[in-house]
Order: structure tokens, then C-alpha cells, then sequence
């Protein structure tokens, strides 16, 4: 069964256009990223948010300390962050740090008046002056 494409917030877009925008997006394993939308994996379903309503993005990165049989190590998670206009977010995890910055990129150069990257002051625009925890 293919996998649908569904909105990940309110109402559905036309199907063609986000179909469209799907088949020419730019490959980032889970995530990708076409001319009008922003699409990522979610269990059987690609889920999209049109671009114009993200308003901020930023990496998250998570480190857990493992103690193993040869020795202590750090494993870190990186995560994708986007954040729409009513403050609603999604926290996508990615593989490579690398491949949360190249997104961002990519995501800056589709829609320069999204926000890219974290720092206090655009946290607080964003999120009322709270630290956002995820």
C-alpha cells in the first residue's frame, strides 16, 4: 500500500499541488523539502506542511550517556524542529547532524522569512518568552 499524504496540521491542501511539490522535492531521508511543502515520514503516512506557514526551525540535539562494557560514550540525537505560526511544533528525529543542518538550508533557501536556527530571542517571539523543552 503506498503511503498517504496527509496534513500535519489543519486542512488539507489540493491534492495535486502537494503531489506535485512531493514528486520534485529534495530527498533527505525522512524528510523532504519541495517548493511550497515540507514533508516528513510518519509511520505509513508522509505527512506535509504547506511552507508558508512555518515560521521557525532550528536543530535539537539530545545526548544520552551509555555506559558499556569496554567503557562510557555519549550517543547523540539530532532532531529537526519546526514550529508554525499558532505555535504548534514537530520534533522530527534525523540521522546525522549533518542532515538536520541541510535541511535548514534547504529550508532557508525555499522561504527566507522562516526563522532558521535556535537563540533565546526568537525563542521568546515564538513561544511568549517560555524555553521551549522539545
Amino acid at each position: 500500500m503506498p503511503r498517504q499524504l496527509t496534513p500535519a496540521f489543519g486542512l488539507p491542501e489540493p491534492l495535486e499541488s502537494v503531489e506535485q511539490d512531493f514528486s520534485q522535492a529534495a530527498d533527505f531521508g525522512r524528510v523532504l523539502v519541495g517548493a511550497n511543502y515540507f514533508f516528513y515520514s510518519k509511520l505509513m503516512e508522509i505527512k506535509y506542511i504547506p511552507l508558508k506557514d512555518i515560521v521557525w526551525s532550528y536543530m535539537r540535539q539530545e545526548d544520552s550517556n551509555l555506559t558499556l562494557c569496554c567503557g562510557k560514550g555519549t550517543l547523540s540525537t539530532y532532531y529537526l524542529m519546526t514550529v508554525i505560526a499558532s505555535g504548534e511544533k514537530k520534533k522530527i528525529e534525523l540521522e546525522t547532524r549533518e542532515s538536520v543542518l541541510a535541511v535548514l538550508e534547504r529550508l532557508r533557501e525555499a522561504d527566507p522569512r522562516i526563522q532558521i536556527g535556535y537563540s533565546e530571542e526568537i525563542a521568546a517571539q515564538f513561544t511568549g518568552g517560555e524555553t521551549p523543552n522539545t
